[in-house]
């Protein structure tokens, strides 16, 4: 008898588990079955002695990061979640006209390329800023409007965790300007998702 209540029992419990499961049904199912790994990259594209406008280059191997390297091969798909970009120092600055307050970039742009050992020589647009302040630039932390041509590059990135980002200061409305350093920071903020089995 004792054999028989445990059998009932069981077949009590997987009735139960099975009817739960088709309840939650396969959202549920596939969305315990997967977990994200947020990774903030952060460059720090500088330039000595630049004209503006200027593009300055700054690389990342995401290959020395541990959550990444840990799960690449489970990673099934990738986004950015948000990027920001400041001007965390500005020397010298000689302008056409006018002083810091006064200069306006028409635009900045940032683009990711990938290391040329991939032999990709694509720029993949991370996105771009319109007719922004300098002042604001360098007093804040300012959210970059993104394009969605950058997806396609995160999903290429367990594969080749080599890349660099460019960011292109300019031109000016004011017209050419110089200085004798810039160096910005961009924080890259990606939301990847990888399967749990």
């Amino acid at each position: 008898m004792n054999k028989r209540r445990q059998l009932i029992t069981l077949g009590l419990l997987l009735g139960v588990t099975l009817s739960s499961l088709s309840f939650l049904g396969c959202d549920a199912i596939n969305a315990a079955a997967t977990f994200k790994i947020p990774i903030t990259v952060t460059v720090r594209p500088t330039g000595v002695n630049p004209t503006l406008p200027t593009t300055n280059i700054s690389c990342e191997d995401l290959s020395t990061n541990t959550d990444f390297s840990d799960n690449k091969d489970k990673i099934k798909s990738g986004n950015v979640k948000e990027a920001f970009f400041q001007i965390e120092r500005l020397d010298d600055p000689i302008f056409t006209s006018g002083v810091i307050a006064d200069q306006v970039f028409t635009v900045c742009t940032f683009v990711m390329v990938f290391d040329p050992i991939y032999g990709d020589m694509k720029e993949y647009q991370l996105g771009t800023f319109t007719n922004i302040s300098m002042q604001d630039l360098i007093t804040s932390r300012m959210p970059i409007t993104l394009n969605s041509d950058i997806v396609a590059a995160i999903g290429l990135i367990p594969s080749r965790p080599k890349f660099c980002f460019k960011a292109t200061y300019g031109p000016l409305v004011s017209g050419p300007a110089s200085a004798s350093f810039i160096g910005g920071k961009l924080d890259v903020v990606l939301d990847f998702t990888a399967s749990a089995l």
